[in-house]
């Protein structure tokens, strides 16, 4: 088995491909988790698509990877059989020249800044620096550059939860600048899905295994500067539909394309399972018309999402099913004692929930039994991923999987997290219920 190791400082990764073809071959001979059967050819293209997806590196909206990424996917729709088109999702762009938070006489770190950014002058931003831990110490940063810092957890966005009402605190205060925290398994920062429109002041993160340093040398009168400069220009991405017109009757499938970094572990999976499922069903379903939506722009409140609702969809009462694949469909666990981590394990990561509308729990709980996080299905939680407008829009029969895994949104979430024999079951889960449903 590849070992992932990771501390304060750094990650060792070694014999991750190895251990990846290793599993591919068992898992031929095996049954599956989930009672799944293997099935050797289809477990082969998850594990191609999953390193495919990889090799494009970051998937930053409007980026290089986001681009090759959107080629290669409608490359394989149109081999399918299916009509692609795109269209633009315009979304905010930053090209940083100096991201840093310096504390007079003391300790400097790099610092990420993601758009839409608010920057400071050439010159930074120069103030006391207080550290904020609570929304109620959040008034003490007024007029300051506050290090709020979040109590440990895995993030996702920055405008819900307790990074949102922490955030909201400390801007309310009217501080010089802000830098967050975003305390976590993996002590990197954190890319957190955010609002078209920028911070009221200049904000960066800050990776938490930096925080010590700050903290030793923070008295109640020392300033520091805060740098946020670079320039900011729209940037465009894509979303990629695809249809194949048959029938009066339809089965939709969606998943996001963008993200934070590589998102291998958050977006490979969903991404695979949707070329492969698009693939399955337009062959089993020669009678029904089928549209996918790959959407960009996903990290900007699902806007890609958003400007695909608003186009020309079948009508709900035509729709049999809408197959929403989220992130996270499937990555590794891994093992953690005293804040290190140990090494990987062959499981999946349990932190990842299915939602499905009342007409589809009770087909789901039993198409995804036995899959550890997916076992009891839940009602649609409204921004909870893309699931939400869907079902506002009148589909009632709809359901997707999402989880946040251990590396979700940081730099470590590249091919090391992901195993195709994990990605079978759950692909082999949503065919069950497309028979189910669809007959």
């Amino acid at each position: 088995m590849a070992e992932f190791r990771i501390n304060r400082r750094e990650v060792v990764l070694g014999g991750a491909a190895s251990g990846l073809a290793a599993s591919t071959a068992s898992a031929s001979a095996a049954c599956l988790p989930g009672g799944a059967s293997a099935d050797p050819a289809l477990l082969k293209q998850l594990d191609q698509d999953l390193k495919t997806h990889a090799s494009f590196g970051v998937k930053l909206s409007g980026g290089q990877g986001d681009r090759q990424t959107a080629d290669w996917i409608e490359g394989r729709l149109e081999a399918a059989g299916f009509t692609v088109e795109r269209t633009a999702v315009t979304v905010p762009g930053f090209a940083p020249e100096k991201t840093r938070l310096t504390l007079e006489g003391g300790p400097s770190a790099e610092l990420f800044v993601q758009a839409p950014a608010t920057v400071t002058p050439r010159g930074g931003v120069t103030a006391k620096v207080k550290l904020v831990y609570s929304v109620h110490q959040a008034p003490a940063a007024a007029g300051a550059i506050a290090i709020v810092v979040l109590p440990f957890g895995r993030y996702a966005a920055l405008f819900s939860g307790v990074v949102g009402s922490m955030l909201d605190a400390a801007m309310a205060a009217k501080p010089a600048g802000v830098v967050l925290v975003p305390s976590g398994p993996t002590g990197e920062v954190v890319g957190l899905n955010t609002r078209l429109t920028p911070q009221p002041a200049p904000w960066a993160m800050l990776a938490p295994h930096d925080l010590d340093k700050f903290e030793a040398a923070l008295t109640g009168e020392t300033e520091g500067t805060l740098f946020v400069t670079g320039s900011t220009a729209s940037r465009q991405s894509q979303n990629v539909i695809a249809k194949r017109e048959r029938g009066p009757n339809w089965l939709v499938f969606s998943t996001p394309r963008s993200g934070w970094f590589q998102c291998v572990g958050e977006r490979a999976t969903g991404t695979a399972a949707l070329l492969e499922l698009a693939q399955w069903a337009a062959r089993t379903y020669p009678e029904l018309s089928i549209l996918a939506i790959n959407s960009g722009g996903h990290e900007y409140d699902f806007v890609g999402m958003h400007q695909a609702m608003k186009s020309d969809l079948p009508a709900p009462e035509k729709t049999k099913l809408w197959v929403h694949l989220g992130a996270t469909l499937a990555t590794r666990d891994a093992q953690q004692l005293g804040g290190r981590m140990m090494g990987m394990l062959p499981s999946a990561d349990p932190q990842r929930i299915l939602m499905a509308t009342d007409k589809i729990t009770p087909i789901a709980k039993q198409a995804f039994a036995g899959l550890t996080g997916y076992e009891v299905p839940v009602a649609v939680v409204p921004g909870a991923g893309e699931l939400g407008g869907i079902v506002a829009k009148g589909y009632d029969k709809a359901f997707a999987g999402l989880g946040l895994h251990r590396w979700f949104h940081t730099r470590l979430d590249d091919l090391k997290t992901v195993d195709a024999k994990l990605l079978l079951p759950v692909v082999v889960a949503h065919r069950s219920v497309m028979k189910s449903v669809l007959g």
